[in-house]
């Protein structure tokens, strides 16, 4: 069998066993309690509720890789924006959140990006 690939998107530490995700994974044989212990173990260093982007690669029905994405950057601006403007400390709280996503290597770099990405948006820094 070849290896599906799946994009779900999924609260941080809450998979459960019922609602939509068990279709989801069930139409492809995924033990789904192990799916879901799985995924709240790996989700645990993200705040609890917070919405994760999810790689899943299901390779059997017992054996799958799950790569966490952190939330967008857009999301977490909407999260800590008050009257469309976000503070410097709330910049490097989000700084922190994308740095366990690992594709970008420090701090700074993070930091530049988001700065980027905040002037080509509503939100001002304040």
């Amino acid at each position: 069998m070849n290896a599906q690939k799946i994009a779900l998107q999924l609260a941080s530490q809450e998979a459960k066993m019922g609602g939509a995700l068990a279709p989801i994974l069930g139409q492809y044989g995924v033990n789904i309690m192990k799916f879901c212990k799985t995924f709240n173990e790996l989700s645990i260093i993200y705040q609890k509720g917070l919405m994760l982007r999810v790689s899943l690669e299901i390779l059997t029905a017992d054996k799958f890789n799950i790569v966490l994405k952190g939330p967008s950057s857009t999301l977490l601006f909407k999260l800590y924006q008050v009257k469309s403007t976000i503070s410097l400390l709330d910049l490097y709280k989000i700084a922190l959140i994308k740095s366990k996503d690992g594709d970008i290597a420090s701090l700074h770099s993070i930091t530049k990006n988001l700065l980027a990405t905040l002037s080509s948006t509503n939100y001002t820094l304040k």
